[in-house]
């Protein structure tokens, strides 16, 4: 009996978890949340890049005897006749409205004409555009001057009115050799399928996979 009545009043540890399940209480259950999203997602993630990324990166890398060079983009502007005025002080403050050398028609001459006569001369070559300490361009007619992006060996500039109402002013961006041949570098180097989680508030909310396959339409 008395052995009974000690162990009747020994204390009886607790524990204070063992009434509730993990999510009745907001932290854990969202902590327990993204932790699992996580492990799960991992373990996904390591299965494509060894089951799928080898035969994407066959399918889109270039072969080290092949070349690919990324010579220039083009980007164009289409103006209005009510944007014309505002095309006119751009160049302006450009310093491109007027060629430095005399010849037969400037820019601002053909613009005029433009304006005036609904368009009758189509085309304009508007010159090279080179950075002003650059010596490999001897200054000719039509050369403009510009602080150019780096990466950017020299442009072009063009003008073409393909109706009476619309003008289009064209910029050619010639590129370096680094920036030529960044393309391919990217391409032949490896890449594999990388993870990004979406997140609602403090939880994961999903997770989006980019294949070296899509990595390479990206670029």
């Amino acid at each position: 009996m008395m052995d009974q009545q000690e162990n009747s009043n020994t204390p009886q540890k607790t524990n204070l978890l063992s009434n509730y399940s993990i999510h009745q209480i907001p932290l854990l259950s969202t902590i327990w949340h993204n932790l699992c999203f996580y492990f799960s997602t991992e373990r996904d993630l390591q299965e494509i890049r060894q089951r799928q990324d080898k035969s994407d990166l066959e399918s889109v890398t270039p072969l080290i005897s092949e070349a690919l060079t990324w010579h220039c983009s083009w980007f164009s502007e289409v103006y209005t006749p009510s944007e014309l005025s505002k095309l006119f002080e751009s160049l302006d403050q450009l310093g491109w409205l007027h060629d430095e050398k005399t010849y037969r028609t400037t820019v601002k001459d053909w613009l005029n004409q433009v304006r005036q006569n609904g368009g009758r001369r189509t085309w304009l070559n508007g010159g090279l555009i080179v950075r002003k300490d650059d010596d490999r361009f001897p200054p000719i007619h039509r050369t403009k001057y510009a602080n150019l992006p780096t990466g950017v060996n020299f442009a072009r500039l063009s003008l073409n009115a393909i109706s009476s109402s619309l003008v289009i002013v064209t910029i050619q961006f010639i590129f370096d050799e680094t920036v030529s041949n960044s393309l391919i570098q990217s391409l032949q180097s490896t890449h594999q399928t990388t993870v990004e989680y979406i997140w609602s508030g403090s939880k994961i909310s999903r997770a989006s996979f980019t294949s070296p396959k899509q990595y390479s339409v990206l670029l």
